[in-house]
């Protein structure tokens, strides 16, 4: 919840509490689950430390027409 009382910290001044109140996302719902390309990179980023701590684990190289980040 937001307030709209300067003196308290953290509050919004009264353009930015408009603003927030008229805000709308447009969501595709087939896409609302996928990741951002700075999200799927860190993904595979996430993936290739643990396959360089777990190397064990992983006996097939990433492929990425096999293996997709959504």
């Amino acid at each position: 919840m937001y307030t709209l009382n300067p003196s308290l910290p953290g509050s919004l001044c009264q353009e930015d509490y408009d603003l927030i109140q008229s805000w709308t996302q447009d969501v595709i719902l087939t896409q609302a689950l996928d990741l951002n390309e700075a999200g799927a990179e860190e993904e595979r980023d996430m993936g290739a430390r643990f396959r360089n701590r777990l190397p064990e684990l992983f006996d097939q190289a990433y492929d990425q027409d096999k293996i997709q980040v959504q």
